[in-house]
């Protein structure tokens, strides 16, 4: 009993230290944390459009209203590559800096050099060179599977393969998803409609590395989506393959290990080749195979 009485004496003489070692700082007591200008951009030849995203960091005993809803109106972007300068006009639409592809277009192997300023007188800027070849080498199996999904669906799924030979003699990354196109019936949503959901392969990363594969052979990776669910059918599949730059394979690796099911893992901070800022600018080559469903 005298022990017993010791040990809460003691446990209770510890907590005491600690609260007395406990202080409460205000906001004027925290470091000084310069904001830093936020960039977030790919660049592909495939695309119809370019578009640069550009904000300002927060520290993190501000509020902030999200990364998207405090985008840098004023800045100056400017991208230049293959010999041609153009300067990218925001958008309030998508909240970005853009310029059609069709005024200036993305070359394959090129190297594209981003900058951006302010009247404020931030200033930051990156480099991306765009892979050379598009990785046409995609190739995919269907099969239809009986699946039960948390009791919520119960019926016949497509189970969907995908695999591509690597480009050789080079180091490559890579990144692969697909879009799923339902069709909803007019008998309970009117007029009947097509919605279109991301589907996520069973890739142990985001970004892929080409190292680890047997004979230049990468995949197979899987992934399943319902066929029919009372109301809505399967109408198409979209597979995309991305050939990415080290850039986007590095920032994609980062963001997945900060944010892997591991609890007891320690933060990484997140890759950025933003020179006086955050974020990233990165480039890829695009091919999409369209799969119909009859």
């Amino acid at each position: 009993m005298y022990r017993i009485l010791l040990n809460i004496i003691f446990i209770a003489g510890v907590s005491s230290l600690l609260s007395a070692c406990i202080k409460t700082l205000d906001e004027k007591d925290m470091p000084k944390i310069e904001s830093k200008l936020v960039i977030g951009g790919y660049i592909s030849p495939q695309d119809t459009i370019v578009k640069i995203f550009v904000g300002k960091s927060v520290p993190i005993y501000q509020k902030s209203k999200g990364f998207n809803a405090n985008p840098v109106k004023d800045a100056t972007v400017l991208l230049s590559g293959n010999g041609v300068s153009t300067s990218l006009l925001y958008d309030e639409k998508l909240s970005s800096y853009t310029i059609p592809a069709s005024q200036y277009p993305i070359i394959p192997g090129a190297t594209y050099h981003l900058i951006v300023s302010t009247p404020e007188g931030y200033y930051a800027e990156a480099e991306t060179i765009v892979p050379k070849d598009i990785n046409s080498s995609l190739k995919f199996s269907l099969d239809t599977i009986e699946r039960s999904i948390n009791y919520t669906y119960s019926g016949k799924s497509l189970q969907i393969s995908v695999w591509w030979d690597d480009i050789q003699n080079q180091n490559n990354y890579y990144r692969i998803y697909g879009e799923a196109g339902t069709i909803y019936d007019s008998t309970y949503y009117s007029p009947k409609y097509k919605h279109y959901n991301e589907i996520y392969f069973d890739t142990k990363n985001i970004a892929i590395k080409d190292i680890g594969y047997e004979n230049g052979k990468i995949g197979p990776f899987k992934t399943d989506t319902p066929l029919e669910n009372m109301n809505r059918r399967l109408s198409d599949i979209g597979l995309t393959l991305l050939n990415t730059d080290r850039n986007y394979y590095e920032f994609y690796k980062s963001y997945d290990s900060n944010y892997q099911e591991n609890f007891f893992s320690e933060p990484q901070n997140i890759y950025t080749n933003i020179k006086g800022g955050l974020g990233v600018f990165a480039s890829y080559q695009k091919y999409t195979v369209k799969i119909t469903l009859k």
